[in-house]
């Protein structure tokens, strides 16, 4: 008798909303067997903090799931806004190849007054996104969307994030419908995998955008948002 395949569930941009992330931690737990939910591989797409009130609790509820859920597999992934908080908090590692921090300034120090860079405790040893994220924008309107900005004015566009998975994450790619995956408003998310076939999305809504269904189109499995890349490698 065939395994089972594992269920995965994909959550993505809580942005501070603690409140709407415990209303959108009831869905799967509705949605899904008892049994797929309490050992599933649940994957958080980043981007924890800003926009939302309490990043705080959002954090405390992320650090608590191994000790609640010890059957689940948990990872964590950064989105642009938590790697630019990491870079003002000083939790980046050093560049690899000796550069400074500070070099990564070069590029863009045309914009410094414009974009209102952090100038206080400790910005002479910060990466860039740091400098930006808790610097004062002094162009505050977004005339592309037509709303305030909020948060950096710069999304990371370079950023991908890849993590492998086991080889038992899915048994058997026939049998991807057994792949579950709920977001917290990501504004485009797809689950690449088989053809023509279409994965339910369970929605929670924290950033509004409608619930929808996205086409699978190919063999490997891809989350991708508007700023990084998921790449789940080793479906079999």
């Amino acid at each position: 008798m065939a395994q089972k395949p594992r269920t995965v569930i994909c959550v993505g941009d809580i942005h501070g909303y603690i409140s709407k992330l415990n209303n959108l931690w009831l869905n799967p737990q509705s949605a899904i067997d008892p049994s797929e939910f309490s050992s599933a591989l649940v994957i958080f797409l980043g981007d924890y903090c800003d926009r939302g009130p309490e990043t705080g609790k959002v954090i405390d509820f992320l650090i608590s799931l191994p000790e609640k859920h010890p059957d689940q597999t948990h990872v964590f992934l950064a989105g642009n806004h938590d790697f630019a908080f990491s870079g003002f908090l000083g939790l980046l590692p050093r560049p690899s190849d000796g550069s400074d921090l500070k070099d990564t300034w070069k590029e863009y120090e045309g914009s410094e007054e414009r974009e209102g860079w952090y100038r206080g405790e400790g910005f002479e040893d910060m990466h860039l996104q740091g400098r930006r994220w808790a610097g004062k924008i002094k162009a505050t309107f977004n005339s592309v969307k037509g709303m305030a900005y909020k948060g950096s004015i710069y999304d990371l566009e370079s950023v991908k994030l890849f993590v492998g998975l086991p080889l038992d994450t899915v048994s058997d790619y026939n049998n991807v419908n057994h792949l579950k995956a709920i977001t917290a408003g990501l504004k485009a998310l797809k689950l690449l995998g088989v053809e023509g076939i279409e994965l339910p999305i369970f929605w929670g809504v924290v950033e509004k955008e409608a619930a929808g269904k996205y086409k699978w189109s190919r063999y490997l499995a891809v989350a991708e948002t508007h700023h990084w890349t998921l790449r789940i490698i080793g479906l079999t």
